[in-house]
């Protein structure tokens, strides 16, 4: 049986059926105290959720991130070789442990040990992304403006891994340092996803012409 190389459409929809899911888990991971309604809506819900509604819009984000890079990088991909599926399989299953992770840090969230659990979750999925990065560039052979875009991804998944690994030995010196840390790889991506759509717009070609983009 000869085996033979078909698009990317597949690894798209299943992936994208996981991050729904994903996401859909740590929300219902939601628990409201007994009789919570009994101390009105600010100390009885409001107050004693803060810290998970807070650490499930961090991974909402965070994971949000990943979608739009993995929507683009998929796209990019020619074909759905084994070696892309199995990583990208690899990226998924860690992935899919990040609401476990979340719901740790929203029932602890000042201790350290949670904190620096969270951290080395996201450290992983971000490790784990940067080599699907890899993979897709290095099978690719992408050229011009769609090489450095890409190199650009690459670059930003390992400083975020980078970030995520700073952030489990800093919760033991201070958790407030670690969240920061949480924080700053998001905006860094929205900025960069930002920044990068201005500029493709902007080259857009009209009809009948054509333009490139320039470094």
């Amino acid at each position: 049986m000869k085996y033979e190389l078909t698009s990317t459409s597949r690894i798209e929809g299943f992936s994208d059926g996981v991050f729904a899911i994903v996401i859909t888990i740590m929300i219902l991971e939601f628990r409201l105290p007994e009789q919570a309604l009994d101390h009105g809506l600010w100390l009885g819900i409001l107050r004693p959720s803060a810290p998970k509604i807070l650490s499930y819009l961090l991974s909402f984000l965070i994971l949000t991130n990943i979608w739009i890079g993995h929507h683009a990088l998929m796209h990019s991909a020619r074909y759905a070789t084994p070696a892309l599926m199995w990583t990208n399989n690899n990226l998924l299953f860690w992935m899919s442990l990040v609401p476990f992770a979340t719901m740790v840090l929203g029932e602890h969230p000042l201790d350290a040990s949670a904190v620096s659990l969270y951290g080395a979750s996201l450290a992983i999925v971000a490790a784990s992304f940067s080599f699907l990065r890899w993979l897709v560039i290095r099978e690719n052979n992408f050229h011009d403006q769609t090489y450095d875009i890409q190199l650009g991804g690459l670059k930003r998944a390992i400083a975020s891994t980078l970030i995520y690994l700073a952030a489990i030995p800093a919760a033991f010196l201070s958790i407030y340092i670690s969240l920061a840390l949480f924080v700053t790889s998001p905006i860094m991506f929205f900025i960069w996803h930002m920044g990068l759509t201005k500029r493709l717009l902007a080259t857009r070609p009209e009809p009948g012409k054509k333009r490139t983009l320039r470094r």
